[in-house]
């Protein structure tokens, strides 16, 4: 790191932090994602990490996590780790779409076996609980609900890319030093009320044209979710003289948030993971709309409907720019849907919530005429861009300039 414009007033922790951090990125990204049988993997992370003992387990309703413990004094990495394994199968989805807070049917499960295991690394030496999605979401559940003697084994909290949990899951009376590393302009850190209190460290790497597409504000927030923010920073830094703090802006965490998009995790989590499967399918227009007919279907009933309930006072009161920009994707998505292949939606949905064209319409203008000129042109950056589906950007630009207009009359 000598190379780097690092200070200590960085907007980033003191650089042995960082350099920890690092190393549970790659934890908390990619080895809680693996198992006993990935022996090579293992092996070599062990060469490059200075770290003696993996050791993974394996909990009911889909948890998985790893233990780490390094060579102290060798590896930059200074404490034992728990992680827990982000979304990964159905039973995590499932998770994701806990009506009351992410995670807690996981942690409820295996409270007991969770105790145990950080008891037991947690002899020697502090423990850092970290994890990416619904595992940092883990990770603060259980500093916040563990019994308090097993808790007081815990160092730190550090999560990457991750929910809040419910306001009600917080433990107000612990003082968790936690680091929530998340991309800007994100989707998922959107999700729950409150996180655990301490700093939230936020990545702009939009710029990174290898690996983003600039084709939809949710497709690149998805990218995003998978993206590895602190290695790519320290990528940079090392390949050329870069001040550090360009990339990156704090904001502090001591209270719980208005959190608008949580009335619609169930919606928004679905929509995820079908763009993750997007990402990997080829782009023929047949099977991208197979996959968007996919997506209606999932979404029965309420969560329609939902999307223009959110598009009204509540939610255009609390909601950020950004959130309003995937909420607005949403609903061009649906409008597609409904006018190109209006067979994917079941007529007992249109008549029961009355999905229709001007409904999604009137929901498009309502958003648009809460914006202000400034939020506006960054509205029209965004959203102006989606091209998911066939002839889908030119479809969305001729129903939105009728919006603008519109907009300039209410």
């Amino acid at each position: 790191m000598d190379n780097y414009k690092y200070t200590q007033s960085s907007i980033l922790p003191h650089e042995s932090i960082w350099k920890e951090d690092l190393i549970l990125e790659q934890i908390a990204h990619d080895l809680a994602y693996k198992s006993q049988k990935n022996k090579k993997y293992i092996k070599d992370f062990k060469s490059s990490f200075k770290v003696h003992k993996i050791k993974f387990f394996t909990g009911t309703s889909g948890l998985q996590m790893v233990s780490v413990e390094p060579k102290i004094g060798i590896s930059n990495l200074n404490h034992n780790v728990l992680a827990f394994r982000g979304t990964d199968f159905i039973a995590d989805v499932i998770e994701d779409l806990n009506p009351i807070s992410i995670g807690r049917k996981q942690f409820k499960k295996n409270k007991k076996n969770i105790e145990k295991i950080i008891g037991d690394i947690g002899t020697n030496s502090p423990v850092i609980l970290t994890g990416h999605s619904l595992g940092g979401a883990l990770s603060q559940l259980v500093a916040s609900k563990i019994s308090r003697h097993i808790y007081k084994k815990i160092n730190r909290i550090v999560t990457f890319q991750s929910p809040g949990i419910h306001f009600k899951d917080l433990n107000v009376k612990r003082k968790i030093n936690s680091i929530h590393y998340r991309m800007n302009d994100a989707l998922v850190d959107k999700a729950g009320y409150v996180f655990t209190p301490g700093n939230a460290i936020v990545f702009n790497f939009y710029n990174d044209s290898k690996y983003f597409k600039y084709i939809s504000p949710i497709y690149d927030a998805t990218l995003a979710h998978k993206y590895f923010p602190l290695s790519q920073l320290h990528k940079e830094c090392q390949s050329m003289s870069v001040d550090i703090n360009s990339y990156v802006s704090m904001l502090q965490i001591n209270s719980s948030q208005i959190r608008p998009l949580e009335e619609l995790r169930k919606s928004l989590s679905l929509m995820f993971y079908l763009f993750l499967k997007i990402i990997k399918t080829p782009s023929e227009p047949k099977l991208k709309l197979t996959i968007i007919g996919t997506f209606i279907k999932v979404w029965q009933y309420k969560f329609i409907y939902d999307l223009y309930i959110a598009s009204k006072n509540k939610f255009l009161r609390n909601s950020t720019n950004i959130e309003k920009i995937f909420l607005t994707e949403l609903i061009l998505h649906l409008h597609y849907v409904i006018e190109k292949k209006p067979s994917v939606i079941p007529i007992k949905i249109i008549e029961k919530y009355f999905v229709h064209l001007p409904l999604l319409k009137l929901s498009i203008l309502q958003i648009i005429s809460s914006l202000n000129s400034n939020d506006l042109k960054i509205f029209k950056s965004h959203v102006e861009k989606i091209d998911i589906f066939p002839y889908q950007k030119e479809y969305n630009y001729k129903l939105l300039e009728a919006s603008y207009k519109d907009s300039s009359i209410v």
